[in-house]
């Protein structure tokens, strides 16, 4: 719930370029040492060093009252959340609720789940392996994050 970071801005602009790759998490903070380094840290590897690819987004939506999203993963995805709001005001007040979810496998993977009573907007995140745990210097409290992607948040409700 990062004050300056307003989600709609954000999914805009995500939804420009086909190749765009998402990662998004409930009260992400504002700040270089909030950051989430090891995805950071996996997206600038695969950019610049041709490194392993995240799990890519290929398709998501809403159908008969239940949220999905489709990711192509080479590696193993390890976890999923869904996460949701009843909340109907501004991003930076939301209140979020994270299911987590089971899920695994490589290639195409779906992550599902029914769409909440009163639920305003959602979005998965899936978690793959960080490989990043023992590299020089990062702080311990990084050694155990996953390396993760996210489905554009869809608003099953528009607010006001």
């Amino acid at each position: 719930n990062d004050f300056f970071f307003h989600l709609d801005s954000w999914m805009k602009t995500a939804a420009i370029p086909e190749n765009a790759y998402m990662a998004l998490r409930v009260k992400m903070g504002h700040s270089h040492s909030q950051a989430d380094v090891p995805v950071v840290r996996a997206f600038a590897d695969m950019v610049c060093k041709n490194g392993t690819k995240l799990p890519k987004l290929v398709a998501e939506g809403v159908k008969d009252g239940v949220a999905y999203a489709e990711f192509e993963a080479k590696d193993s995805i390890i976890s999923a959340e869904y996460n949701y709001s009843l909340d109907d005001t501004h991003s930076t007040k939301r209140n979020w609720t994270i299911v987590k979810l089971k899920v695994s496998g490589t290639g195409k993977v779906r992550v599902e789940h029914p769409i909440p009573a009163n639920a305003v907007i959602g979005y998965f995140t899936v978690n793959v392996k960080n490989n990043y745990s023992k590299e020089f210097g990062l702080a311990r409290k990084y050694q155990t994050i996953p390396v993760f992607a996210s489905s554009t948040p869809q608003y099953y409700k528009k607010n006001k």
